[in-house]
């Protein structure tokens, strides 16, 4: 028998389960994710991801998606009105709203 303990146990941090879903605060908004480049850091996109009120499961199937498809869309959790989605950009995916009207002006 194992007396190993988790990294977060010893840190004192409540453990993450596959059921545990991210605080969905904000404004929901349907967004498309559309891959410029291959993610070189899936696991950190799909950290980011989490930021926006997604979580693992539909992380994992927008990385899918993005893999065979080189597009996804998927509904994010913005906590203010402006496009806080900058972030994401960093990893190589283009953002879009398709439900957004373009603007005039």
């Amino acid at each position: 028998m194992s007396t190993a303990s988790t990294l977060k146990e010893r840190l004192g941090l409540p453990a993450q389960t596959r059921d545990a879903a991210p605080e969905r605060s904000g404004f929901p908004r349907v967004v498309e994710l559309r891959c410029l480049e291959p993610l070189a850091k899936p696991v950190s996109f799909a950290k980011a991801l989490q930021r926006y009120g997604v979580d693992l499961a539909e992380a994992h199937k927008v990385l899918n998606d993005l893999k065979e498809r080189g597009y996804s869309r998927l509904q994010v959790y913005l906590p203010k009105r402006r496009d806080p989605l900058e972030d994401l950009q960093g990893f190589g995916v283009a953002i879009s709203d398709p439900y957004r009207l373009p603007e005039t002006g």
